[in-house]
C-alpha cells in the first residue's frame, strides 16, 4: 500500500511506481493477475491519469476526499 498527501495533483509517475511494486509482488499476488489499482488524492489527478481511469481495461480507480464524503464515509 502506498499513500500520497500533497498539494499538487497526482500524475502518471505515481501510477508507474505502483505498477512496478505490483510487478515485484507478482508471486505474492497469485492468482490475481490483473489487480485493480486505486489511487487516493486530496488534490486531484492530472488529465492523463483521469483519461487512463476512463478505460475499463486499465482497472484504475481514482478517489478524492469529495468521493469519500459522497459515499457517506467519515474520518475519526
Amino acid at each position: 500500500m502506498s499513500c500520497r498527501w500533497s498539494n499538487v495533483p497526482i500524475d502518471r509517475r505515481v501510477l508507474d511506481g505502483l505498477r512496478a511494486a505490483l510487478r515485484r509482488a507478482g508471486d505474492d499476488l497469485h492468482p490475481v493477475d490483473r489487480p485493480w489499482r486505486v489511487l487516493f488524492s486530496r488534490s486531484g489527478f492530472d488529465l492523463e491519469l483521469r483519461d487512463l481511469a476512463r478505460d475499463p481495461a486499465e482497472r484504475l480507480h481514482l478517489v478524492t476526499p469529495d468521493d469519500l464524503y459522497a459515499a457517506g464515509l467519515t474520518m475519526t
